[in-house]
């Protein structure tokens, strides 16, 4: 089909930013330099239709933890423990390609949590950024007085993660998405 022959306009546009809110996508439409009635977007799908498309889960999780409710020992400062976890980065779009250093982290927890069930968590920092798969991850805790509710909400929490991960595995279009 030559160009003389379309019967509507037709336009190649390449964008930047469409991890970081479609900046640029949004700043193309803003300028109204471009109009169209109708987009067509490329991805690597090999001309299949895609119905569905990879999400990503935001977590940001606050406990208060009383200082009552930790050992006679907390105001020692060697009362309070840190363990760092490694990991391997890898692009959110390859995420078989890293190693989650907060899932780590978390499989040590419950298993910590079992044989010290008084552990009581401090702080966990993980990951910089949305679409990289954390490499380091720190968990810091202290004896507290009893059962942990953090830790006990960060169990039902991986349960549920495990129970939609199981579900999406059943409906990832292996064509597309990577293992």
């Amino acid at each position: 089909v030559g160009v003389k022959n379309l019967k509507h306009p037709f336009c190649l546009v390449g964008s930047f930013g469409e991890e970081r809110a479609l900046a640029g996508i949004k700043h193309l439409r803003k300028s109204g330099l471009v109009r169209p009635r109708w987009a067509l977007i490329g991805e690597p799908s090999e001309l299949h239709a895609v119905t569905t498309h990879k999400g990503i889960l935001y977590m940001k999780a606050t406990f208060q933890t009383n200082r009552s409710d930790l050992s006679d020992t907390s105001d020692r400062s060697d009362s309070h423990n840190a363990k760092q976890f490694s990991g391997r980065a890898a692009h959110g779009s390859t995420p078989h390609l890293g190693e989650n250093a907060i899932f780590k982290a978390f499989q040590w927890l419950f298993e910590e949590s079992e044989r010290q069930p008084n552990l009581e968590i401090t702080r966990i920092n993980g990951g910089t950024v949305h679409n990289i798969v954390p490499e380091k991850c720190v968990v810091e805790w202290a004896q507290g007085k009893g059962a942990s509710p953090s830790i006990a909400f960060l169990k039902k929490f991986w349960s549920t993660l495990e129970i939609a991960k199981k579900r999406l595995e059943s409906e990832r279009d292996t064509r597309i998405d990577p293992p």
